[in-house]
């Protein structure tokens, strides 16, 4: 049997406990950042989540691209949560959230702030969802 598949939710439950965390602690914070600060603290702040963010993003993607390929059933109810959650985080991420976070990076702007923390909402209920999906799914 592949481990792609248990890749595959270890990868999005890491994820799903991240963006949680992001939405109600981290991103919430942010309005405490000084003014002076905070030029360099999203700048730091940026370059630092990429480590822990997109490396776990890109292989939970790229295994959702093999599970598909190899399925069975590609269009099963399971699989098109999967892809359509997926797909929805990768839009928010690429097409929200870091257009926000460079304006952010440019100056700081407390209505950008909440909108991030608004925003980001899409991306945590996407993620949860998935989760709920993949732990239903293997308990099945």
């Amino acid at each position: 049997m592949s481990l792609i598949p248990h890749l595959h939710t270890a990868m999005t439950l890491y994820m799903t406990g991240l963006i949680w965390f992001v939405q109600i602690v981290h991103y919430p914070l942010k309005v405490f950042i000084s003014e002076e600060d905070w030029i360099i603290y999203e700048r730091m702040h940026t370059r630092k989540t990429l480590f822990v963010t997109l490396p776990f993003m890109l292989i939970e993607l790229a295994s959702l691209v093999y599970i598909t390929v190899i399925s069975e059933n590609p269009f099963s109810w399971e699989m098109i949560i999967f892809q359509v959650c997926t797909a929805i985080v990768w839009i928010s991420t690429l097409g929200i959230q870091v257009p926000i976070h460079g304006k952010l990076e440019q100056e700081y702007n407390l209505v950008n702030v909440h909108r991030l923390i608004k925003t980001n909402w899409i991306r945590t209920i996407a993620w949860s969802i998935k989760a709920v999906t993949l732990v239903i799914t293997w308990m099945l």
